[in-house]
This record gives structure tokens, sequence and C-alpha cells, in this order.
């Protein structure tokens, strides 16, 4: 299983377990913080595999994926994605 994937189903279940549906805010924070401790995680692909789990709000994982977009089109022009 990839660590996009892993982190995916970490988040559905603390969703699940907690009860406490999540935000773009804080996916987008677990996103970071995980990028930074592994440069080769891929945080379009997290997204994704977290939407095909069914757990998360569409409008949520749009605007996840959106500002996920954003960080690689920075990136890849040179500048920091944080």
């Amino acid at each position: 299983m990839s660590s996009e994937a892993v982190w995916a189903h970490f988040q559905a279940l603390m969703f699940e377990a907690g009860g406490v549906k999540p935000n773009e805010r804080d996916l987008l924070g677990s996103l970071r913080e995980i990028q930074e401790y592994y440069p080769n995680f891929v945080p379009s692909e997290a997204v994704s595999n977290l939407q095909h789990l069914n757990v998360v709000n569409d409008e949520v994982l749009k605007k996840s994926f959106e500002v996920v977009e954003n960080w690689k089109k920075k990136d890849s022009s040179g500048h920091s994605q944080l």
C-alpha cells in the first residue's frame, strides 16, 4: 500500500472514529506535515485516495485538491510549496 493510501485510510479512520467531519484546513495541514518528512509523498494522490473512501464531503475534497495542485505549480516553478 502506498504512503498516500495509508494516509487516506488513516484520515478516514480518524474521521469515522472521532465522528468529526474534516475540513479543508485540517486535510491540508496534515498533507503539509507528511510532505515535510516524506518528500516523495504526493498530496494529490493522497486526496484522490481519500475521495475513493467516500468519507469526506466532495466540496472539501475539491477545494483541497485545488490547493494541492497549486502547490505543484509553485513547486515546479522553483518556489516553495508550503
